[in-house]
């Protein structure tokens, strides 16, 4: 009785292991995730250093790819500059990285892939005009991990409007969107939808609270 007993608990254990390591149809078909951002921001500017991962070959199609690594830099002058490049240099643990950011012509923000890897507990510094000015990692009391999870469950009748035979005919994002530019120094996670018939849905969420702020459906 008692083999009988713990064949059955091991049989058991193994079941729920491998239910709770499945993967939702939203951890599968990411075809862009933020997992943390640093950020300073001062009176003449604000920098931030995203880390996630994203397509390799990103477009908005509906399909998510094989993805790779970023590291995305993002510095915006609030006193707009016409050049269109920007040297500065991202400072990681003590190794000084020289970096020519190049100008978005949509936010005017200087941008640039590090396309390295971080695991969240870098120290982070810029040096820009002689100065130097240290990048504090944000605490979001909701993590990405929940978000993913919340969405998986609020977006449910979303996701299986795409399913057709099993297969998902849909691409999700999910990033760290930075109010600064609009003069609120704040963040939020941005969940979206992207159908493969150009039909989009996004939310905004709160990043300590998981309160979803806004929605287009």
């Amino acid at each position: 009785m008692k083999k009988i007993l713990l064949i059955f608990v091991l049989f058991f254990g193994l079941f729920l292991s491998g239910c709770s390591n499945k993967k939702s149809y939203i951890e599968k078909n990411l075809s862009e995730i933020t997992y943390f951002t640093y950020r300073v921001n001062t009176d003449d500017f604000y920098c931030s250093v995203n880390y996630g991962e994203r397509e390799k070959n990103y477009a908005l199609d509906g399909r998510s790819g094989d993805n790779v690594d970023f590291c995305l830099v993002t510095f915006y002058l609030y006193e707009n500059i016409e050049e269109n490049y920007l040297p500065l240099t991202v400072i990681i643990n003590e190794k000084n990285l020289v970096c020519n950011l190049e100008k978005n012509p949509y936010t005017y923000s200087f941008m640039i892939d590090l396309e390295r890897e971080l695991k969240g507990d870098e120290n982070i510094k810029i040096k820009w005009n002689e100065c130097e000015y240290n990048l504090t990692k944000q605490d979001c009391k909701f993590d990405y991990k929940s978000v993913l999870k919340k969405m998986n469950f609020e977006y449910k009748n979303e996701i299986n409007e795409c399913l057709k035979n099993k297969d998902l005919n849909a691409e999700f994002y999910l990033k760290i969107i930075d109010m600064t530019q609009k003069g609120i120094d704040k963040i939020y996670w941005c969940f979206s939808i992207v159908r493969d018939d150009n039909k989009c849905y996004n939310c905004l969420i709160d990043v300590n609270t998981g309160e979803i702020i806004s929605e287009n459906l």
